[in-house]
């Protein structure tokens, strides 16, 4: 099996690519079958496999445990009055500073 990494500097954004030549057919047609059964591509398996390997979690899993702590209920108010509660204890605190 042999492995080739292509890291262009590309100025469009594309990821580096990895080309994995030479798989055993038994892996390639475990990793298949694997793919179909679970209703991904076969890059989509791959790229989780990478992903735990190296031990990061994609975004779209980052975000899904974060959607819990989403909050559609902050109106332009709540902002409003954060944004004015901080700049009021700013100004407090630069008055006393001068002070």
């Amino acid at each position: 099996m042999s492995l080739a990494i292509d890291k262009q500097d590309n100025k469009n954004g594309a990821m580096p690519e990895i080309v994995i030549r030479n798989v055993p057919e038994l892996v390639y047609e475990h990793l298949k079958a694997h793919a179909q059964q679970t209703g991904i591509t076969l890059e989509e398996l791959v790229m989780r496999i990478l992903y735990k390997d190296v031990n990061l979690k994609p975004w779209s899993q980052i975000f899904e445990e974060l959607a819990p702590y989403r909050s559609t209920k902050v109106t332009l108010e709540v902002v409003q009055r954060a944004i004015d509660e901080s700049r009021e204890e700013r100004a407090n605190r630069v008055f006393r500073a001068d002070s």
